[in-house]
């Protein structure tokens, strides 16, 4: 297997000490500390005294935050920023590293996203969810001491991205038996048996918050390796992605990863009463996109352009039709996964979301969302 960018990565307690004498070795004392109000203090005890960026509790990875800190680095030459905080400021911290050349450090606060390793960040720009290729950070500390302080919902908005992965490395599976993308077995291995050890332990376990952590970051690491997100990132990934970009719904507090888990849900009901897919054209046109995603059509439309599917053929799927069949069969029941999220306190309906819990609300996410990427899905496809 490929070695990841980001070296060293401690998961242990009390590594916040490693971190620092990693930083004062590598960086003197010029860096920065990036946090949320909700993280400054977890900052300010773990990194003292050191310069401080902070964004309100709750702000997204948009280009207008994006601005905010490319303008801190240019009045401060830091020689690296410090992420110390979950998912959004992370992807912020990536994207302004990666346009200025700096480096970052990952100092996760709480084990709710898979991506703070990888090399993508995350990013809601002029209102669509663009996944921009960045620079993985030099390094990543996650201090148990800190990270199993997090809310029950971060840690349960975590466990919901876990479970998106059965959906995730199915698409990709899936793809490779009606096209020519390739799977490494060795990243695709990696990722899922990160998967499995999760779903296989004890959430009352002592120390199941670390194999969640574990488990997030070993899946950055799986989307740093491929160069993309194709590991971590399927059909699930983009009903989430549509109701972020509130196209369909009024915009919500519900965490990426929550969304992430209820979405894993209903993606895998419809693909176990899927047992012979079959393919339906899409229309890229404005005419059909533009009532669901309004003034964000061309850019979806460009999304998809070349068309994704121009290889995709009825033919093709049914001649891979009993692999197609073994792959559905060995999905698990949405039941099993619901009860495991309902052992952690994740949320498991639309409605918990702050969504319109309906039939007609969930067919319409399944509608729509494949366009929100190019990337094929058999979603996509049926």
């Amino acid at each position: 297997m490929k070695k990841a960018t980001t070296d060293p990565i401690i998961i242990k307690r009390g590594c916040t000490a490693d971190a620092i004498r990693y930083l004062s070795e590598k960086f003197g004392d010029n860096y920065a500390v990036v946090c949320s109000e909700k993280t400054r203090l977890l900052a300010e005890k773990a990194f003292p005294g050191k310069p401080k960026i902070v964004f309100p509790s709750g702000s997204h990875a948009t280009e207008i935050n994006a601005d905010v800190l490319l303008n801190e680095l240019a009045k401060n030459n830091y020689n690296a920023l410090v992420a110390c905080d979950s998912g959004s400021v992370h992807d912020i911290t990536r994207y302004a590293c990666h346009e200025t050349k700096k480096a970052f450090v990952s100092f996760p606060t709480a084990p709710s996203v898979d991506g703070f390793v990888s090399g993508i960040a995350a990013m809601t720009i002029r209102g669509r969810k663009i996944s921009y290729p960045s620079t993985p950070p030099v390094a990543l500390f996650a201090d148990a001491d800190i990270y199993e302080t997090a809310p029950p919902e971060l840690i349960a908005s975590g466990i919901g991205d876990i479970v998106g992965k059965y959906v995730s490395l199915f698409d990709w599976k899936f793809t490779s038996l009606i096209t020519d993308e390739n799977v490494e077995e060795d990243i695709y291995n990696l990722e899922r048996d990160a998967l499995e050890r999760v779903m296989n332990s004890n959430p009352s376990e002592t120390n199941f918050t670390e194999s969640v952590m574990e488990c997030l970051i070993k899946s950055g690491i799986a989307i740093q390796l491929k160069g993309s997100s194709r590991p971590a990132s399927g059909a699930e990934h983009h009903l989430s992605h549509l109701w972020e970009m509130n196209c369909i719904n009024k915009e919500t507090d519900a965490l990426h990863g929550e969304k992430v888990g209820v979405s894993t849900l209903l993606v895998l009901k419809k693909y176990k009463s899927c047992k012979n897919p079959v393919y339906i054209p899409k229309s890229f046109e404005s005419d059909f996109l533009r009532p669901v995603y309004g003034n964000l059509t061309e850019g979806i439309i460009e999304e998809n352009s070349p068309d994704p599917l121009s290889e995709i053929t009825q033919k093709g799927l049914d001649a891979a039709s009993d692999k197609i069949g073994r792959l559905i069969d060995e999905l698990p029941n949405p039941k099993k996964i619901k009860s495991f999220l309902l052992s952690v306190n994740a949320k498991t309906t639309l409605g918990e979301l702050g969504l319109p819990d309906t039939s007609d609300f969930a067919e319409k996410s399944l509608k729509y969302a494949p366009y929100v990427r190019r990337r094929l899905t058999m979603l996509k496809i049926i």
